[in-house]
């Protein structure tokens, strides 16, 4: 049997946040949508993944998705969108920022990442645009180390 491409996305981004965290348990969440997962049974997760191979990266949002993060919204106390470029880097979103981008209706919504060589990520979707650039997988290095 083949790997399927969602596989070494999604393989890529949990291999990321076990590098940063000193313990992690996922659980799969099909039953909430594809790419969703639970970190420590506390965070929700929803990987999304763009196969372009330079930037913008661009990730469409349709109604199933956003539904999808408003229930892990719900059962969740932190949320992480991982948004995984390709093979450059990784965009970590907590729910506030994702909701900024893509907004709360039902219609279809994407988020656009762009990155100049040696910069941060810039990060707009269709309602808003992040205020400031953000690091590779800076959110979920906040939520998943320790503080001293």
């Amino acid at each position: 049997m083949s790997l399927r491409e969602y596989e070494f996305f999604h393989g890529v981004a949990i291999a990321r946040l076990l590098s940063i965290a000193t313990t992690l348990e996922v659980t799969r969440r099909d039953d909430i949508g594809t790419g969703c997962y639970a970190l420590n049974r506390a965070i929700g997760v929803i990987i999304k993944y763009a196969t372009a191979r330079l930037t913008p990266w661009s990730f469409t949002f349709q109604a199933a998705h956003k539904g999808a993060l408003c229930k892990l919204a719900a059962i969740y106390p932190q949320l992480l969108v991982l948004l995984v470029c390709n093979d450059d880097g990784i965009v970590a979103l907590d729910y506030a920022s994702a909701l900024l981008l893509v907004g709360s209706g039902a219609g279809n919504a994407s988020i656009s990442v762009f990155r100049r060589p040696r910069e941060m990520y810039s990060v707009s979707g269709t309602f808003g645009k992040l205020p400031r650039k953000l690091g590779d997988i800076e959110y979920a290095r906040q939520l998943l180390t320790p503080s001293p």
